[in-house]
């Protein structure tokens, strides 16, 4: 049975602005339960797995160079396909049609281990055309999203496909991603370099909500694991006296940042105060004319010179960016 599918209001906005002209697409996905055999993995696109579909209905091979790899892969879907066999898919694939066939776009886990179920017909979000290349990380985002099973790596690593070292400032993610301001700034902050330890324990799943990530990358790496072990001494003797809390991150770093400031008090500079717009608009564009300031202004929109909150958010974003670009 073939039923439609209406996206999410805010992220529809961002996939039809950005990816999908309303002419083309109707601004709408057809949903239908399609037969595994007519499903194949996207060759060109990186997958996340070494085991295919053929690994699972004809067996893996002994003599197979990625056996043990395999295995473990086909063990860490056990779950999800048991999930699946019970309750069904929760979340459909996304895929585009390629003559009668159909190639996943996003999905890949949740095809093998659907096969591994044993079910014969997937649940399918349904393109009639494979997305320009350059569209495809922000279609994967957005059809992605939404599902709770996403790993903080997944999220992460999505984010890397879609933007570029050049254009990780918050203003620039909230404009194509659609989101809220205060996530746009939580993305951009896990975009930017971060200690060894901390993608260490992200990348294992050690750490995989955005709140902790953003809180602890603030910390150093000793601080990180002094937390990370005491969360792990919880687990083993549950007591609200061992029991680490994100409260306790935030008031170290509140602690950290009150201390930084103290000490390199000094070395803060202050670019005065002003209450005639006159006078920002007139810095704003002689800063504009140099040429050495253009990449930053071309992440920066020009701010709304009748509303003070737009003047002062783009100056804010202006040093943010000139800071993330200056090694000194």
């Amino acid at each position: 049975m073939v039923k439609s599918f209406g996206i999410n209001k805010k992220l529809s906005t961002a996939l039809t602005e950005t990816l999908i002209s309303a002419d083309e697409f109707r601004g709408r996905l057809r949903l239908e339960g399609i037969r595994i055999s007519k499903i194949n993995l996207d060759p060109n696109n990186p997958r996340e797995l070494a085991l295919t579909k053929d690994d699972i209905t004809l067996g893996i091979k002994k003599d197979d160079p990625q056996y043990e790899l395999k295995h473990r892969e086909m063990e860490s879907l056990s779950s999800l396909a048991h999930s699946i066999k019970t309750n069904g898919l929760m979340n459909p694939i996304l895929v585009y049609e390629s003559g009668s066939d159909f190639i996943v776009l996003a999905g890949e886990r949740r095809t093998l281990a659907t096969i591994i179920a044993g079910k014969d017909r997937i649940e399918a979000r349904i393109l009639p055309e494979k997305p320009a290349d350059k569209d495809l990380p922000i279609l994967q985002w957005i059809e992605n999203i939404e599902r709770q099973d996403l790993t903080l790596k997944e999220k992460i690593n999505n984010l890397e496909k879609i933007f570029d070292i050049s254009s990780r400032s918050p203003k620039h993610i909230e404009a194509v991603l659609g989101c809220g301001h205060s996530m746009a700034h939580n993305y951009s902050k896990l975009l930017q370099p971060m200690n060894s330890t901390l993608k260490a324990y992200i990348d294992n799943g050690t750490v995989n909500s955005i709140k902790k990530a953003i809180l602890l990358v603030k910390l150093d790496e000793d601080e990180i694991k002094e937390y990370l072990s005491r969360e792990d001494e919880y687990q083993e003797i549950p007591s609200a006296k061992f029991k680490p809390t994100l409260k306790e991150i935030g008031d170290k770093v509140k602690s950290k940042n009150k201390l930084k400031k103290l000490g390199a008090k000094k070395q803060k500079i202050e670019f005065g105060e002003t209450k005639k717009i006159a006078v920002a608009r007139k810095l704003y564009f002689a800063f504009k004319k140099d040429e050495a300031l253009k990449h930053e202004f071309d992440l920066i929109p020009e701010p709304d010179w009748s509303d003070v909150r737009s003047i002062n958010r783009a100056f804010s974003e202006l040093v943010y960016l000139l800071e993330e670009n200056c090694g000194e």
